[in-house]
């Protein structure tokens, strides 16, 4: 997000602008998992994603979405890797926001943020890892 666009109250906030401080609790809401180099949400994921703009807009609260990305993106240079791996973790992200704003969540109460592949929750060792790693995650602070 740009610092212009920052400023528009129609686009959420960047992830960096989050003040946990400001939370008592924080809670992991959801999971999205994409397919290799998608940003694309499955029937499933956005019927996730309205109970979880219905559930935000009966307890109150902020959503935050970080999107990730594995770490695999086959013999390709160290720095079009990162570039690669990060830009997809914020369009998978962004797939996630836009979709809860259609669902009734306002901008005001959603940061978005990227954080590549740096936060590998699976080894990477098997495919099936690399998968578990393409994900977005939605976390309620109230």
């Amino acid at each position: 997000i740009s610092k212009d666009m920052a400023k528009d109250e129609t686009v959420p906030a960047p992830l960096e602008k989050f003040d946990a401080s400001r939370s008592g609790v924080s809670a992991q809401v959801g999971l999205i998992r994409f397919g290799n180099g998608s940003d694309i949400l499955s029937e499933a994921n956005y019927n996730q994603l309205k109970k979880i703009a219905e559930s935000q807009k009966k307890s109150g609260g902020t959503l935050r979405v970080i999107g990730f990305a594995s770490s695999w993106t086959g013999d390709m240079d160290p720095l079009k890797h990162q570039l690669t791996n990060f830009n997809i973790s914020v369009r998978r992200a962004n797939s996630v926001a836009v979709a809860l704003m259609k669902y009734g969540v306002v901008a005001k109460d959603l940061y978005v943020g990227a954080k590549s592949d740096s936060e590998p929750i699976y080894l990477e060792v098997m495919p099936a890892g690399e998968a578990g790693n393409r994900r977005a995650e939605i976390y309620l602070d109230y």
